[in-house]
């Protein structure tokens, strides 16, 4: 797989490619499968996913797990919390050698795996697999109307108050490739840790790529609760190309654990290229794990457009809630790791627009983005003043819509600046989350055309290649263009061309979703 122990905050996109299927291969047919049959052909497939994993001598490294077309429904075998769970996962692969679920060349978008129970039509039955493997890859899978969580490994050491390290129990080289999830939700509105499709708790090198995610809600109210990807206690972590649509996060990351055991720091998260609609935290990495403190963390070229209310405190909101740093339980404290926000488009419909939620790291660089936003461009919130606070180390090269910035805390107080031309002017003594003066020195204010047509070249069908003439294009000191197409041709958002994401989105732009019209 994919070396992230070299990913560093100056990395560009990760291609490397994962390692291809190298053992033998297990097929699993729901529709015409025997489960006393040998499994090794597509004609003597397996009929149940449990009866294989079962049967922990018939996989391990190297083997393709091959689910065939059809419903894959089984019964609950495992229980997290409060979840029941249909697949439990023992074996582990390598690196070299992972352990893939994956479609069967030729069904993919008709692999199906659905959190009903065998008989019943009732969604919600039950959730999907839980881990206790390393080096374990999905892909071209389809997860449906699952209970809570499609992909989990739950680590109560990465989610405790202190979290603690833990060798035996977080988990090493999980990907998730070309996958879909839909309306993983909580079916009897228990607070059972927000839903979505992958939870990876206490984790090492995880990879989420080129997946789609929408609709989860908790069915108490319903209220949306849930997310692409949560995770307690990471590291070494990649979310690259996905879409998002629907939900309250895009992608969260808390209580990381960012360094080795002699406490030397390694990298957090990145965020990339990815779009992200109707979300209220788009993107959001919280404190470390009060073992260690937390690395550095990017998130970079994403496109978040229509942000909705936020449920949770009606005042967030926002691109980028990085709560960063080493927490005051944190009994081996360094320097905290930096979080940089750069060459992303926010497009707000309302709220904040671009906001920070900080405590306790090294610094937040905010560089090269587009925000569309309203009335608040920049916002601190601090809520503990016995903890070392985070500070806008750098903000430069972005353009701006909103007229007002601001930068706060509920302990603190506030300062606000009502026009750019204020903030350019501001000094790094106005407050103390401020390490800078004149921020945004070289940044300028775009508009407030609602069309957005003298950025993007057809924004009412949501496509944001900037129009001729954009102020983005070659803003950047280096020549190249602002925003998430620096150099013009990245690829944002997943591309499944064997699924039709209308299903899920029905007004999803055309360029998201190359297998529009696949039946």
């Amino acid at each position: 797989m994919a070396d992230v122990s070299e990913w560093s905050i100056e990395a560009s996109a990760i291609t490397a490619e994962l390692p291809l299927p190298s053992g033998p291969n297990i097929y699993v047919d729901p529709v015409n499968g025997n489960d006393a049959a040998d499994w090794t052909t597509p004609e003597t497939a397996a009929k149940s996913l449990v009866s294989v994993l079962s049967n922990t001598a018939a996989y391990g490294p190297g083997v393709t797990i091959n689910l065939m077309a059809g419903e894959h429904r089984d019964s609950k075998n495992i229980y997290w919390q409060s979840a029941a769970m249909a697949y439990h996962v023992r074996k582990s692969g390598t690196a070299e050698n992972p352990i893939v679920f994956q479609a069967a060349p030729g069904h993919e978008g008709r692999a199906i795996i659905v959190g009903k129970a065998p008989g019943s039509d009732a969604p919600h039955d039950h959730g999907g697999f839980v881990l206790e493997a390393d080096y374990v890859h999905f892909k071209n899978l389809v997860f449906k109307h699952m209970m809570s969580w499609a992909i989990l490994n739950w680590n109560g050491h990465a989610e405790a108050t202190p979290a603690q390290w833990s060798q035996q129990s977080h988990r090493y080289g999980i990907v998730v490739d070309s996958c879909i999830f839909y309306d993983c939700s909580d079916r009897l509105g228990v607070s059972i840790g927000t839903q979505g499709g992958v939870r990876m708790d206490g984790h090492d090198s995880m990879i989420v790529r080129n997946c789609f995610d929408s609709l989860h809600m908790n069915s108490s109210g319903g209220i949306d609760r849930g997310m692409m990807a949560r995770c307690f206690g990471g590291r070494n972590a990649l979310i690259e190309q996905c879409t998002v649509h629907d939900a309250i996060d895009g992608a969260w990351y808390q209580k990381q654990w960012s360094c080795n055991d002699d406490n030397t720091p390694v990298f957090g998260v990145r965020i990339t290229r990815c779009y992200i609609n109707d979300c209220s935290f788009p993107t959001s990495i919280s404190q470390s794990n009060g073992y260690c403190s937390t690395g550095d963390s990017l998130i970079d070229h994403n496109i978040i457009v229509n942000m909705k209310p936020v449920v949770k405190a009606s005042e967030w909101g926002g691109a980028m809630c990085p709560n960063m740093g080493a927490s005051q339980w944190a009994p081996r404290e360094t320097v905290s790791g930096s979080t940089r926000f750069e060459h992303n488009l926010v497009c707000a419909a309302q709220g904040n627009g671009l906001i920070m939620v900080a405590s306790s790291a090294s610094g937040v660089a905010v560089r090269g983005n587009i925000a569309s936003v309203g009335v608040k461009a920049i916002h601190h919130r601090y809520e503990d003043p016995t903890l070392p606070h985070e500070v806008l180390s750098e903000s430069d090269y972005n353009l701006w819509s909103g007229q007002s910035f601001y930068l706060g805390s509920r302990t603190q107080g506030a300062v606000s600046y009502e026009t750019l031309a204020q903030w350019q002017n501001a000094k790094a003594s106005d407050h103390p989350w401020l390490a800078i003066d004149n921020p945004d020195a070289n940044s300028i204010r775009w508009g407030t055309d609602p069309t957005y047509a003298v950025l993007y070249k057809d924004f009412a069908n949501r496509d944001f290649t900037y129009a001729d003439g954009s102020p983005a294009i070659g803003f950047m000191p280096d020549g190249s263009n602002a925003g998430p197409y620096q150099v013009g041709n990245e690829v944002i958002g997943c591309r499944l061309p064997w699924y039709d994401l209308r299903e899920f989105w029905p007004d999803i732009p055309d360029w998201l979703n190359p297998g529009k019209g696949v039946t």
